[in-house]
Order: structure tokens, then C-alpha cells, then sequence
């Protein structure tokens, strides 16, 4: 009669071995997560530049259509995505990022794009047609992707 070794025998793992792989996937996990929620970030205020780019020429389309820029007067309370959707014939989607436009005195347009806990950006349009930004000019996403390549 053949006898069996005990240790050959042997079916699943230690608590040790399990213990080792849950600390290693706790450390790739604290490493990757906040990058990934930066990446995530970063995705959505470009995405909320291209839509507010959108706007701008959107505007300047209506502009020639209408000889003004659109809303026309103050609104109360700002107009949101739908209103812009609809008149200025975009389809902008507010998944992550609130749109809201108003014309704020002089002439001049102002519509922004904000995540609740997040970034807040705006873009103007001043009565001559020309597109500025809070903190200067804004810059577009042609010059992004040319200095990123």
C-alpha cells in the first residue's frame, strides 16, 4: 500500500498567501484610483471647453441670422441646457457638467459650464462679436492638441 504525503494533498491557500495578495492589491489600488479620478476630471472640463467652444460658435451663427446675440436680455433665471439646445440648435448633453447662458449687461453673452465640486469655467461674447474669457483669453482646443502632440 502506497502512502499518501500529507503536504501533497494540500487543496486551496493559506491565510498568509491570501493576506499578501489583498495587501498588493490594496497598494495598486491606492496608486491607480486618484489618477484615474484625475484623468476622469480632466475628461469632463475638455469636454466642457468643447461645448462651451460649441456655444460660442453657435452664438456667432445666431448672430448672422439675427443681427444680436442670444439671450437678447437678462433672464431670470439663467437660461439651461435646454433652452440653448433649442435655440441655438446644439445638442449638448449635461451628463456631469450644468451649461447655463445669460446675457449679463452691455451686450455681452456670458454662458458657463460647471461640475457640482468641481471646476466652473465661462466664456463670453462682448458686443462685438469677439470671445473672452474670465481669466483672459481662453484658450482654444486646436492649441491644446497641437502643444500635447
Amino acid at each position: 500500500m502506497l502512502k499518501t504525503d500529507k503536504l501533497n494533498d494540500r487543496q486551496g491557500f493559506t491565510l498568509t498567501e491570501i493576506i499578501v495578495v489583498i495587501i498588493i492589491i490594496g497598494l495598486i489600488a491606492a496608486f491607480v484610483a486618484p489618477n484615474y479620478r484625475r484623468t476622469v476630471e480632466m475628461e469632463y472640463e475638455r469636454t466642457a471647453r468643447l461645448n462651451l467652444e460649441a456655444i460660442y460658435k453657435a452664438q456667432r451663427i445666431y448672430l448672422a441670422r439675427t443681427q444680436t446675440f442670444w439671450p437678447t436680455a437678462p433672464m431670470a433665471p439663467a437660461a439651461d441646457v435646454d433652452q440653448i439646445n433649442d435655440t441655438l440648435g446644439l445638442n449638448i448633453t449635461e451628463e456631469n457638467v450644468s451649461y447655463t447662458c445669460n446675457q449679463v449687461g452691455g451686450g455681452n453673452v456670458k454662458c458657463w459650464a460647471q461640475r457640482a465640486g468641481g471646476f466652473r469655467l465661462a466664456t463670453c461674447v462682448d458686443a462685438d462679436g469677439l470671445i473672452c474669457c474670465d481669466a483672459g483669453p481662453c484658450p482654444s482646443i486646436e492649441n491644446e492638441d497641437k502643444s500635447q502632440k
